[in-house]
C-alpha cells in the first residue's frame, strides 16, 4: 500500500516516492509514472499524461470527461498490449518522454508517429516492441516541416496496463 505521510513528505521535498501500485510522485503537481516494466523516466516529454476512456458519468458533478484525446489509438495500443481497450496508457503529445528500461519489457505504440526510437532502432506505431534491459526509448516528435496527416498524439501501453488510483471511475489525468 501507500504510506501517505511518506508520500506527502516526498512530494513536498520534490523527491520521488515509489509505491507498490506502480506510480510515483515527484514535485507538486507532476507525476512521474513507473510502468509495469519499471522504466527510469529520463525526460517526461512535452505533455505526457496517463489516460483511459475517461469519466463520462462524472459530468453530472461538473467534472470534465478527460480521457484519451484519440480513443481509437488508445484502444489499438491496448489491444496490441493484450489489455482491455479502455485500460490506462501513456498519452504522448507532440514530443514524448525518454524512458530507460530497467529490465526486459514489451511496449505497444499506436497513434501519431512521433519518431519513436529504441536503442538505435525505429519504433513504429501500430506495433509491439520488445525492449532489453538498458534500452532507451525516446519520442522526439514529428520530423521538422512535417505537415502531413498523422496527428500529434501517440499512446504507449504495456501488457497488464498502468496502475494508478481510480478517481470517479477513471485513471485519466484531468488537465
Amino acid at each position: 500500500g501507500v504510506d501517505e505521510p511518506a508520500l506527502l513528505e516526498a512530494v513536498q521535498a520534490g523527491e520521488t516516492y515509489e509505491a507498490d501500485w506502480s506510480i510515483s510522485v515527484s514535485n507538486i503537481g507532476r507525476r512521474v509514472l513507473h510502468l509495469t516494466a519499471s522504466p527510469e523516466v529520463v525526460d517526461g516529454g512535452l505533455l505526457t499524461t496517463l489516460q483511459d476512456i475517461g469519466r463520462p458519468e462524472a459530468t453530472r458533478l461538473g467534472v470534465p470527461v478527460s480521457g484519451a484525446a484519440d480513443p481509437w489509438s488508445l484502444a489499438v495500443a491496448n489491444l496490441l498490449a493484450g489489455n482491455d481497450v479502455g485500460a490506462a496508457a501513456l498519452e504522448l503529445t507532440a514530443v514524448g518522454p525518454t524512458l530507460r528500461a530497467l529490465r526486459p519489457a514489451t511496449i505497444a505504440i499506436a497513434g501519431a508517429d512521433l519518431g519513436g526510437r529504441g536503442s538505435g532502432r525505429r519504433l513504429a506505431p501500430g506495433r509491439t516492441h520488445r525492449l532489453a534491459a538498458g534500452d532507451v526509448v525516446e519520442f522526439p516528435g514529428r520530423a521538422s516541416g512535417d505537415t502531413g496527416p498523422g496527428g500529434w498524439r501517440a499512446y504507449l501501453a504495456v501488457p497488464g496496463g498502468i496502475e494508478a488510483e481510480v478517481v470517479l471511475g477513471s485513471r485519466s489525468t484531468c488537465l
